[in-house]
């Protein structure tokens, strides 16, 4: 693989050699990869896609990298990142078209200021909205899915189109969980009129936001899926076994919500993984429940 092969399929957007994926993820955790390649538009997307897989290059999608967790080891491979270069929005009337690069933030604004609401409450989350429609992002009874219509997406050299009842949409769940080689490239919305709340919904749920989450440090949000068959939220049971402030090298529970680790002191990927299974295992000899990861390892 060499970069002027990627320099004729990548002519608008971005192509970097030997990237730090610290720099690329929330957590500041991670490896060099080879390539990281920011497509700027659907043709790129779909050309970068045929390149990596017909010649048999190692591939991973990353959205901004806000939950996910990176191996320390070198990535010998090529890393798509659907970042602000394609992150285009546009609507009509209730109908919203946006590329998956585009903050979840950032969309929400828009519908807002365009007279669209029903979102209101993922206002905070981090990530693109690609990612956020991933993993059916969540929060405070809202969910990224809930006035979806469809996602654009690409897998080997076919672009499809999947209806929000086709996408298999759970508890941070989606299809595309299953199928981490599709390249989502966009979403559509039918989005409802704000209403006379919108302005105070979103003020609730961005200081709800800045009271419990750990802001001072890198995290990568919640580490745990919520589990019904515990008899509290997974962050209470970590809490009342006293585990706020454990360590394990760089990696910490944080003392502000013990849902959140974070990277303390230039935590290793080890350091986090080690930690993640030790509170799994102590759960586990306590209430024989397993905990799944929020995160993903990549």
């Amino acid at each position: 693989m060499k970069k002027v092969k990627l320099s004729k399929i990548i002519k608008y957007g971005k192509i970097e050699k030997k990237v730090d994926l610290k720099t690329l993820t929330s957590l500041q955790i991670g490896g060099v990869a080879d390539y990281v390649v920011q497509p700027s538009d659907l043709e790129e997307c779909f050309k970068l896609l045929q390149y990596v897989q017909k010649n048999k290059i190692p591939y991973m999608i990353l959205g901004n990298g806000t939950n996910v967790l990176c191996s320390d080891d070198a990535y010998h491979g090529v890393v798509i990142k659907m970042g602000k270069l394609f992150a285009s929005m546009q609507h009509d009337q209730e109908w919203f078209q946006v590329e998956s690069g585009c903050a979840l933030s950032q969309f929400i604004r828009y519908a807002i200021q365009n007279g669209y609401g029903g979102l209101e409450g993922l206002m905070g989350i981090p990530g693109s909205l690609g990612g956020a429609v991933r993993m059916n992002a969540g929060a405070f009874g809202y969910t990224i899915s809930d006035y979806l219509q469809g996602v654009m997406y690409l897998d080997g050299d076919t672009i499809y189109y999947k209806k929000k009842e086709e996408c298999d949409f759970g508890y941070r769940h989606s299809v595309f969980c299953d199928h981490k080689e599709w390249l989502i490239l966009r979403i559509d919305f039918s989005l409802p009129q704000k209403t006379e709340n919108s302005d105070q919904i979103l003020k609730e749920c961005m200081e709800k936001r800045l009271k419990s989450q750990e802001l001072a440090y890198p995290s990568a949000g919640s580490v745990f899926k919520r589990n019904d068959l515990l008899p509290a939220p997974v962050s209470k049971i970590i809490d009342d076994m006293g585990l706020k402030g454990y360590r394990i090298g760089g990696a910490m529970i944080s003392q502000k919500h013990a849902g959140f680790f974070i990277n303390f002191a230039s935590a290793s990927s080890q350091n986090m993984k080690d930690l993640i299974q030790y509170v799994q295992d102590l759960v586990w000899e306590k209430y024989q429940v397993r905990l799944e990861t929020e995160i993903e390892m990549l």
